[in-house]
């Protein structure tokens, strides 16, 4: 609307310039076809004619020049000074040209008339065009707004009496030529010369920029023009004395002065008019003046806070009747007085020099704002205040204004808050303690309980007690399950929970959930869908841990309120305020809906949609409100859509900053391959359709099965058959697997790979899959990175890429992992190294032994702390796994006198405790690892395996299996060990072997120079540990290597360096295994 309005603006003014400029053109036009007309008449003047123009010029142009004179000491403006001046020596000079070319005075001058008439009124016209001249430059620095102060009255008008009296002189005394050349082509040559100074000043005046704005320079232009003609046109070719062109030019002279004083007339009664309505709006704004006097008066008076107006000395010169009030004085015992007598100590001697300086220019005009001081009342008593003061100019004085409050009620109410507070913070401390303590109590026989149901799974039993001991089980669990959530909630209410932010693959993250919940999805039939839009980053910055509960909380719910259809988890970007992009992950269910009264309620803790829920479905009814009491936390937001009867949709939305730049997935191998999808579930089409177009291959779909035959014949007759086809098995007409085999049967299509997807997960179906011909089959959901590496090692296989012999019988399924895995469990599994054990309770010492039996560990039991230290300063032990809390010496006691002596012993913490609070303590204890009670076998092998070093060859030969969907272990990186084999060749076989050589010497020396306080070198240890462990693609060691070495150079308290050696010591570990698994598998699982 502005543009257009500016637009509107511009073509107007345009409009009325061109409107202007074609004016003058017919003015000029016509002035020179007249002047031409008149020429052709033979009209003589005489000299007393003569006489009585110039005198007519002569006062209109003293007129001229005193209007203009007016203007200046009335409004200002050099311009007028000088065009009034200016005017005053024409009209002197017309005046004297008048008389001194009379006939009265020729005999007394020294030129006859012929000479002295031509030169003479040369000398005006010269003059006047001199005079235009200059007016245009004046204005022109006027409009520039440059200095004209140069331009004074005394100057120009000396310059004008100067100019007009050397005149007078000349004309006077000295004897002139004969002003007419008739042989010549102009008569009279010289009158070219105010001819060309009048055209500058046209030319000028209409270069400005605003004279289409003013009266006034229209006239003065349609007047220069006048004299433009009169000097080109018409005095030139003048024959002799008062003919038609010399008198023609006098009445043209007149004509100009007369625009002139039109001009000045006109403007001047504008300017008058003008000055009528600014002393009427003066008028107005001073009756407005007193009125908001009056006004402020009464509102001054009427606020309720107090407030003081000083003076730059400190004087109060007015006072509200609330400040009055509040100090105890009236207003005349306060007006005339320092402002001091209002001020306790220290304020009142700190007040003057506070003053003064503040006096200082440059100062801000805010002084104080909300600032708390003590007031003194007349009574001598004191008060809390909140003083505000300001600044400000009266009449070029300065004055400063001060709002006062008075703060007693404020400070009683915020003690009576902070009171409060500290009391609700007691309250909380107490119930989070306790329930802490609780939770330990539990989780103690608990252990036990869970524990020896793992044994007694392990006995051999009936069917009947197998489902006993599964209900146990089960309820054991659920039993765990609830005291997490209250011990979490409790966590999160007393704002304990601290988030910690790493770099992390969300994908993955929400992936590994979806998988793990599958299960439970197949036991009611349901199907799980993961829908991961491929312009969402993968690699994000967060709380892993935090989001991994949310989601997997979210999703329980969804499969558990859900008794047939589907879950979707569904991961996008989308925008937010601030131009970025925030991830936004929702749960779709097709359950049972919520009521819209209810949704309200949801969030809250221990609230359920309805009573029967509980009963119905189970559950504490905390899961929600810890959900987004943790999504409150990341500063996230969490809402639900749902309708009774219609399903949910559970959303959350956060802000994950991207971790660097992406790994790429999509690599040229794949590049231009043709896919056939057959599915009749759109949604499943659609998630495939993308990951597959983002591997830049070429992608159809079908969703009858009976069609799909005829369409890769079609295809394979147009010499452009599809590289590989994925059937889904759940198909109405056909299942996947019967397609599959007459596919398989074709003779045409049979070499053809095909990957079958399945919702269910049957052990045993790996084997009926593979008979069939299929090349892999493949349980939705499926991870992108684990489709690609599947179609990759499939088309690998087929186009006879160089594999490995071992891998050619590969039937790449997530079911050899599930099957291997189960029948890892019944071989032995060995872990060298001799570990003591310290726990109290008989019951837990049974259950840890039974757990590690098969392990081959050589163990020794302590039954207190001061046990534990006893036989470790006589034997010597491979790792030690202390319980916390035990009569006679804890846990945390023993540690630290065993630390004393021996800085390199694993020392793993064996707790129920399981508060971050527990874990720091722990750490500063100078525990490594944390094992929480209760724990099953597997836990327990993976925190040995962690810390001892692991001599199953079976395993290691086990592990050389192709695991498609679990390539990727969180602790190496294996693109960046690819890459570093390419790159180095043969020499990379020495890589490892030589890595784990160094960081075993800095993993060993870490402690003993922390006892030493040798940062320096811990800050040198944690620098090469970084970048070499980069250089493996151990990601994780270099992020905590990196974080210890700034802790050194920052000067971090020891207890946190310390911690982070415990860390890395710990991340290192992990690594360690995983490379030398890596390494003597000869790469076959990455490759």
């Amino acid at each position: 609307m502005l543009k257009q309005s500016k637009y509107q603006l511009i073509t107007t003014f345009m409009d009325i310039k061109n409107k202007k400029i074609k004016s003058y053109w017919i003015i000029g036009i016509g002035l020179s076809v007249t002047s031409i007309l008149f020429s052709q008449f033979s009209w003589q003047g005489s000299a007393e004619l003569h006489t009585l123009t110039e005198l007519l010029a002569t006062v209109l142009a003293l007129f001229v020049g005193l209007l203009a004179l007016i203007r200046f000491y009335s409004r200002g403006g050099s311009s007028y000074l000088v065009l009034g001046a200016g005017f005053i020596g024409v009209g002197m000079l017309d005046g004297y040209h008048a008389v001194v070319s009379s006939i009265w005075f020729k005999a007394y001058l020294p030129s006859d008339l012929p000479s002295l008439i031509p030169w003479s009124w040369l000398a005006s016209r010269i003059f006047l065009s001199a005079i235009l001249l200059s007016l245009y430059f004046i204005i022109k620095r006027e409009s520039e707004n440059k200095d004209t102060k140069k331009i004074t009255s005394k100057r120009v008008f000396s310059f004008i009496f100067i100019t007009t009296l050397c005149s007078f002189i000349f004309f006077a005394f000295t004897p002139l030529p004969n002003g007419y050349f008739n042989n010549a082509f102009f008569n009279r040559p010289e009158e070219l010369i105010p001819a060309t100074l009048f055209l500058f000043a046209l030319f000028g005046f209409i270069k400005q920029e605003n004279w289409q704005a003013k009266n006034f320079s229209d006239w003065l232009i349609i007047a220069i023009i006048v004299n433009l003609i009169t000097q080109f046109l018409v005095m030139p070719y003048s024959n002799h004395l008062f003919d038609i062109q010399f008198n023609l030019a006098h009445l043209l002279k007149i004509i100009s002065y007369i625009c002139i004083l039109y001009g000045l007339s006109f403007s001047a009664f504008n300017a008058f008019q003008e000055a009528d309505i600014q002393t009427k709006i003066r008028k107005k704004a001073q009756i407005s003046l007193e009125a908001s006097e009056i006004r402020n008066r009464t509102m001054m008076n009427s606020l309720a806070d107090g407030l003081i107006l000083i003076n730059e000395t400190g004087v109060i010169e007015n006072i509200n009747n609330a400040a009055c009030k509040l100090f105890g004085y009236s207003k005349l015992e306060t007006l005339g007085k320092n402002i001091k007598i209002l001020m306790s100590e220290p304020y009142h001697s700190q007040h003057d020099d506070y003053l003064s300086a503040h006096l200082k220019p440059g100062k801000e005009n805010i002084i104080l704002s909300n600032r708390k001081v003590i007031g003194l009342k007349k009574d001598g008593s004191t008060f809390p205040m909140e003083l505000s003061v300001s600044k400000m100019k009266v009449s070029g004085k300065q004055k400063y204004s001060g709002i006062i409050r008075d703060d007693t009620q404020r400070l009683q109410a915020e003690n009576e808050l902070i009171s409060a507070r500290d009391k609700a913070q007691i309250a909380t401390e107490a119930k989070s303690n306790f329930l802490a303590t609780m939770s330990h109590e539990i989780r103690t026989p608990m252990n036990g309980v869970l524990g020896m149901i793992e044994l007694l799974q392990d006995t051999p039993l009936n069917a009947q007690q197998k489902d006993i001991i599964k209900t146990i089980s089960d309820s054991g669990s659920a039993l765990l399950d609830i005291i997490n959530d209250i011990l979490e909630y409790s966590k999160v209410e007393a704002g304990k929970v601290e988030l910690e932010l790493f770099p992390f693959n969300l994908e993955r993250t929400v992936y590994d959930v979806t998988r793990l919940l599958q299960v439970k999805a197949e036991e009611k039939n349901i199907e799980l869908i993961f829908y991961y839009h491929t312009d969402c980053p993968q690699h994000v910055i967060g709380d892993a841990g935090r989001i991994r509960q949310i989601i997997l909380n979210l999703v329980g719910n969804a499969i558990k309120f859900t008794e047939n259809g589907q879950v979707m988890v569904e991961v996008k970007r989308t925008k937010n305020t601030d131009n970025n992009y925030n991830t936004c992950i929702e749960i779709t269910d097709t359950g049972v809906g919520i009521k819209n009264k209810d949704k309200d309620m949801l969030f809250e803790s221990f609230t359920q949609a309805d009573n029967t829920t509980s009963r119905k479905y189970g559950g504490t009814g905390l899961g929600l409100s810890i959900c987004k009491q943790l999504i409150n936390l990341m500063e996230g937001t969490i809402d639900v859509k749902s309708e009774l009867g219609d399903g949910s949709m559970f959303w959350f939305e956060l802000f994950l900053e991207e971790s660097g730049t992406p790994k790429k997935l999509i690599e040229t191998d794949l590049n231009g391959m043709r896919i056939l999808i057959v599915d009749n579930n759109p949604i499943n089409v659609q998630i495939l359709k993308e990951q597959l177009i983002k591997l830049n291959m070429i992608v159809s779909n079908e969703s009858n099965t009976t069609d799909v035959i005829p369409q890769m014949l079609s295809a394979h007759k147009i010499e452009k058959p599809y590289n590989i086809v994925i059937i889904n098995n759940m198909m109405p007409e056909l299942n996947g697997a019967d397609l599959g085999h007459e596919i398989l049967n074709h003779n045409t299509l049979k070499n053809t790979p095909l990957v079958l997807l399945t919702s269910a997960t049957n052990l045993g179906d790996a084997a009926v899959y593979k008979k069939i011909g299929f090349a892999s089959y493949l349980t939705k959901p499926i991870l992108s990175e684990i489709l690609y590496k599947t179609l990759k090692r499939v088309l690998g296989l087929k186009h006879n890429e160089k594999i490995d012999d071992s891998t050619n019988d590969i039937f790449l399924t997530r079911h050899t992992i599930i099957e291997d895995e189960i029948e890892s469990k019944n071989k032995h599994i060995a872990l060298s190294g001799k570990v003591l054990l310290v726990e109290d309770m008989i019951i837990n010492q049974k259950v840890a032994l039974g757990l590690m039996e098969r392990l081959d560990l050589k163990i020794d039991i302590a039954n207190n702390g001061k046990e534990a230290v006893e036989k470790h300063s006589r034997n010597k032990y491979d790792i030690i796994l202390m319980d916390c809390q035990m009569p006679t010496m804890d846990g945390f006691e023993a540690t630290k006198i065993i630390r004393e002596t021996d800085t390199d012993i694993p020392i793993i913490a064996v707790t129920a405790n399981v508060l971050s609070s527990d874990k720091e303590r722990c750490n500063q204890a100078g525990m490594n690892d944390h094992l929480s009670k209760p724990f099953n076998r597997q836990q327990l092998v993976n925190i040995l395996s962690r810390w001892l070093n692991t001599e199953d060859t079976k395993t290691l030969n086990h592990s050389s299996h192709i695991n498609v969907e679990n390539e990727e272990n969180n602790s190496i990186n294996y693109e960046t060990l690819s890459q570093m084999k390419k790159t180095l060749g043969s020499v990379f076989d020495e890589l490892i072997p030589a890595y784990i050589n160094q960081s075993d010497d800095i993993m060993k020396d870490f402690m003993s120079r922390f006892n030493e306080n040798d940062i320096k070198t811990i800050e040198r240890y944690a620098h090469s540990m970084k970048s070499s462990s980069l250089n493996l693609g151990a990601e994780t060691v270099s992020e905590v290597a990196l974080k210890l070495e700034n802790m050194c150079r920052n000067n971090t308290e020891k207890t946190q360096i310390h911690a982070q050696i415990v860390s890395i010591i710990k991340e290192y570990n992990t690594a360690k295994n995983t490379l030398l698994n890596y390494h003597d598998r000869g790469n076959k699982s990455v490759e």
